[in-house]
């Protein structure tokens, strides 16, 4: 561009100042990246909304240009290493990204079994060096606007052999140890040689008509009605707002939007205003009702006589308050909800045993596992400790072959998700259960799980078989309550604190202090008694599908003994289950009858109390398992209202952390029901 363009350029950036000096910078920066005026005023007025609250009569100085100067470079890398080379040299993780990039789904599964022939072993070096070339080719023609960090930035890692795994020096550190006062030596002294595992009543049982077919059908994604999540949602808002008005001893729960000089108890679901319904504020915080109980509108909500609070969208209240105008609930107290119950309170804990568990969490190798030739180290040094002590039950939550492993190493394009799993996974998960009791849950972002939605049910026997794993392994739905020798543990890998982190709309003039975010944030899913109670959902975080839900749920049955529970053994049996029927003891023979008795007393109106979903939380646990993006950690949560409930939470960390290693979780469980239980988060 010609210098006779100056006035242009000053003309362009208006009411922004620009001098003589700095437009010319903007025309090398204009001619160096290849940038019309209107794309580089674009980027200045996105910095002036970022950095300056979109007062355009900022000066464009030496130091603001040095901004825009950098803001440039990024943009122009970014796009760089994204778009690289001919499509025919394109790798997993430049599709990934242009997958991204154009809103595709991230979740299409099927395409990278055609990966294996469609790229070559030394693609990904290929294409990195040519970007490289290009970046380097296009920065020497004009060095004088060019940061001397840049090429530092994009210069091939010299390094990519290093094995920052095999490097660290924080092994086996407990990261975390929380025991409860009670607890001695003399009652963990000896652990159980017996395990009895059992799913709890009513909970989700996963997929069991189809144990030994591949046979997803009734969980496929994006295939969800409206009227199914509303359905959904007004199902959990009458199940809790039943729970609270026996509870509080309420006979009448008005509508919020009828005008009362008096103070009402109403019943709603927190939702945002239309404009941003996932980010709440304080003057955009609706209750939503249920048809039952509002006729299914919703009311603005007026929360300043509170000195605390903590909401989010999706989250069930019990409100104290009035409504004086019709337009306006204004809220004078929020009633706690109470925890679900507990499994303790049915007296059935005559087979409580000590045991020990491990649980883990995948990712379970590094970004650079197999570049750096350690195929999966951190679960091989794993079942390297559980096979020296070994554990009498361990529970490995997905993701087992995560789509980061690919992009992330071009080596592995040249195995299907399977025969990764067979390879590395299968070998060490085998050598596990020959020692310990293994227990599976899968995760939506598994390549070798064919469901991506969630919930989702157990990996089928006929799917188990495929990957080689021994009959001696059990797989459990996700979510899942189980009963192990009389304690209750609930598992989810759905990632719900980041969700409830990312929602929460909290206020209180004392600033939480007398609770910590990560405690306030798990209580509020044992009080809401969901295992991800966030809507809507986040699709990033948990691709929940309604219609699943919906088709799912089921009535509640009741139960009088350990002998009307489901054993985990007849559900999740080695070869088909009536052929396991058949030859098992009559102990099992029974356990099965009072199965199809269960399922008979569904269709039986005399034994329906509600519907429940497959996340909803039907007791409240002995120990939570919940893995996170968020900080690791272990706390005891306490109910504030009614009986003092305990539940031990867990987040145990993921096993790997990018290329280095993360934690796993050791607890120990007492024989008695008064001691609770302890754990402790230690460094792989």
């Amino acid at each position: 561009m010609p210098a006779a363009d100056l006035p242009s350029i000053v003309q362009s950036f208006l009411p922004t100042k620009v001098s003589p000096q700095i437009a010319e910078q903007l025309i090398n920066l204009t001619n160096v990246y290849d940038l019309s005026i209107n794309e580089l005023v674009s980027k200045w007025q996105a910095i002036l909304f970022s950095q300056f609250k979109g007062d355009s009569k900022v000066e464009l100085d030496e130091k603001n240009f040095s901004l825009l100067q950098q803001k440039v470079i990024d943009s122009w890398q970014k796009s760089s290493l994204i778009s690289s080379a001919p499509k025919a040299n394109s790798t997993p993780a430049s599709e990934s990204k242009r997958k991204k990039k154009l809103g595709l789904s991230s979740f299409d599964k099927t395409n990278i079994f055609k990966i294996k022939s469609e790229f070559p072993l030394n693609t990904q070096n290929q294409s990195n060096q040519s970007t490289y070339n290009t970046l380097q080719k296009s920065l020497a023609e004009n060095t004088s606007s060019r940061p001397t960090s840049l090429t530092n930035d994009v210069k091939p890692n010299s390094n990519h052999n290093v094995n920052l795994y095999k490097e660290r020096k924080n092994s086996g550190n407990i990261e975390v140890s929380v025991f409860p006062e009670n607890m001695n030596s003399s009652s963990l002294a000896s652990f159980s040689s017996e395990l009895s595992i059992y799913f709890a009543p009513n909970s989700f049982y996963g997929n069991l008509e189809s144990q030994n077919i591949n046979n997803t059908r009734s969980f496929r994604y994006m295939v969800d009605s409206l009227s199914d999540r509303t359905e959904l949602l007004e199902l959990n808002t009458d199940n809790l707002a039943q729970a609270v008005k026996s509870f509080y001893g309420i006979n009448i729960l008005n509508n919020p939007r009828y005008t009362t000089t008096e103070d009402v108890y109403v019943v709603g679901r927190i939702v945002g205003s239309p404009d941003n319904s996932y980010k709440l504020s304080q003057t955009s915080v609706e209750l939503a009702t249920s048809r039952r109980l509002g006729t299914g509108n919703s009311v603005s909500l007026d929360l300043s006589l509170l000195e605390s609070y903590s909401l989010f969208p999706g989250q069930v209240v019990c409100l104290q308050g009035k409504n004086l105008t019709g337009a306006e609930f204004k809220v004078s107290k929020i009633l706690n909800i109470p925890f679900p119950d507990s499994f303790a309170d049915q007296n059935l804990l005559n087979k409580t045993d000590s045991f020990d568990m491990i649980s883990a969490c995948g990712p379970f190798t590094t970004i650079d596992s197999i570049s750096t030739n350690s195929h999966f180290e951190p679960l091989a040094d794993l079942a390297k400790k559980i096979l020296h002590t070994p554990p009498k039950l361990v529970i490995l939550s997905g993701p087992f072959v995560g789509e980061h492993i690919i992009q992330h190493d071009v080596k592995l394009v040249h195995l299907t998700p399977d025969e990764i799993f067979t390879n590395y996974i299968t070998p060490l998960l085998n050598k596990i259960a020959s020692v310990s009791k293994l227990i599976l849950v899968p995760s939506f972002d598994d390549m070798v799980n064919p469901i991506i939605n969630f919930p989702s049910p157990e990996f089928s026997r006929l799917r188990m078989n495929e990957l080689g794993l021994s009959d001696q392994i059990i797989s459990v739905p996700n979510p899942c309550q189980i009963i192990v020798n009389g304690r209750l543990i609930s598992i989810s890998t759905a990632d719900s604190l980041v969700a409830l982190s990312g929602s929460e709309l909290g206020y209180s003039t004392t600033n939480f202090s007398d609770k910590p975010r990560l405690e306030r944030l798990a209580y509020h899913l044992l009080e809401q008694q969901s295992f991800f109670p966030v809507d809507p959902v986040p699709i990033q975080i948990a691709p929940i599908s309604y219609t699943v839900l919906i088709n799912e749920s089921r009535n509640t049955s009741d139960f009088r003994s350990f002998e009307d529970l489901s054993p985990l053994e007849i559900y999740r049996s080695c070869t088909k289950i009536e052929e396991d029927i058949d030859k098992s003891s009559d102990s099992k023979n029974n356990g099965a009858q009072r199965v199809d008795h269960e399922a008979d007393q569904l269709h039986n109106p005399s034994s329906i109390d509600h519907l429940v979903s497959p996340i909803q939380m039907v007791y409240t646990p002995d120990i939570f398992i919940s893995p996170s993006q968020l900080k690791n950690c272990a706390f005891y949560i306490t109910s504030m209202v009614g009986k003092q409930k305990k539940c031990l939470f867990t987040n145990p960390g993921k096993l790997a952390f990018g290329k280095t290693g993360g934690t796993y979780s050791h607890f120990k469980v007492s024989g008695s029901p008064e001691t609770l239980p302890s754990v402790e988060i230690i460094r792989i």
